[in-house]
């Protein structure tokens, strides 16, 4: 049997929040929330049997306007027993569950936001670099059922704050400086990435521990413009040309933006992959930002006592992360990654 998906990012709801104060990296700017509740169809799917229990798919509608993307299987991640012990049973497979009545993460998807010094005399600083990545377990082999996944593609949440006078359906971003592409656009990236053992050490946690990390060479890749990525909006009872509606029986996995590798990945035994949601580099001080696209992470919560299925990293720290970047505050400049020059903080 062969199954044909598209993973889910960090930018998907059911990606696991990354504690900054954990990390002991506070960006200067604090994540927005922003409320998902509204009139639509169930959010609730059943699990596959090869799915692990943080995990669950939902089928996109045979109904939604672009024929390759109806029908599609999309698997998130979300809170189980394999991740904590104290999961209660019902949060398994809980993909999208109680988004009506609490709040998702919006993190910065194109924003470099300076959150400490690397050299003040040489004027370098690290950054968020604007990548967002989450570990997807692939177990096709579980239950000793021969399976084939062909992971196919991704999707993902994205929304538009644009700036004053901007169009939150139709983003407007200037070409970076210096467009790296060369294409005359800002250009969003979308990598599968293969998940690599790493030891998470101070400042991360005391004692280290065992977990992993993205590794640095994609297995698959693919990109959008700006004017093509499909947006969200929707949520916030806007619309626009890049904004798909919301309707009376309107799926959520219809206003993902999405995109397919020229040719699928296929899995048949247990493996481990990063997939990664970023965007293009700039001159950090003269680039004018004039929207900014978020992308999802969540759901978000201020008590977990009270919403018990969220849950964090348990067992193999590194499952959900941002990359970090060192630029030239002199010129503006991307100057390297932390592991270019021997720094105990990794890439990610």
């Amino acid at each position: 049997m062969k199954t044909l998906l598209c993973l889910g990012t960090v930018a998907l709801l059911w990606a696991q929040q990354i504690n900054l104060n954990n990390l002991q990296l506070r960006l200067n700017r604090p994540m927005r929330k922003i409320p998902l509740t509204y009139n639509g169809a169930a959010l609730r799917t059943q699990s596959l049997g090869w799915l692990l229990p943080n995990q669950d798919y939902t089928i996109v509608p045979g109904t939604v306007s672009d024929p390759n993307y109806a029908n599609d299987t999309i698997i998130g991640n979300g809170a189980g027993r394999n991740l904590s012990s104290s999961t209660p049973a019902f949060c398994e497979g809980a993909f999208f569950d109680s988004l009506g009545t609490n709040l998702a993460y919006l993190f910065l998807g194109n924003e470099r936001i300076k959150f400490a010094t690397a050299s003040q005399s040489m004027g370098l600083a690290f950054f968020y670099d604007g990548n967002l990545a989450e570990r997807y377990d692939i177990s096709p082999d579980r239950g000793g059922t021969n399976r084939t996944v062909s992971i196919k593609g991704i999707a993902t949440l994205m929304f538009n704050f644009p700036s004053t006078s901007g169009d939150p359906c139709a983003p407007n971003l200037p070409t970076p400086s210096p467009d790296s592409l060369g294409d005359g656009s800002y250009t969003f990236f979308y990598r599968l990435l293969p998940a690599q053992a790493h030891q998470w050490d101070s400042p991360f946690y005391s004692p280290p521990r065992n977990g992993t990390i993205a590794g640095n060479t994609p297995i698959r890749t693919a990109s959008k413009k700006t004017e093509d990525i499909r947006l969200a909006n929707a949520l916030n009872n806007q619309s626009g040309p890049q904004c798909p509606s919301i309707g009376p029986t309107t799926q959520l996995s219809e206003l993902f933006d999405f995109v397919y590798f020229s040719t699928p990945v296929d899995v048949t035994d247990s493996a481990s992959y990063y997939v990664m949601v970023g965007s293009e580099r700039y001159n950090v001080n003269t680039y004018i930002l004039t929207d900014t696209i978020y992308l999802f992470l969540g759901p978000a919560s201020s008590d977990p006592n009270t919403y018990p299925c969220y849950n964090r990293e348990g067992g193999r720290p590194g499952r959900s992360l941002f990359s970090i970047a060192i630029y030239d505050t002199v010129n503006g400049t991307f100057f390297g990654t932390p592991s270019q020059f021997g720094l105990p903080i990794p890439d990610w």
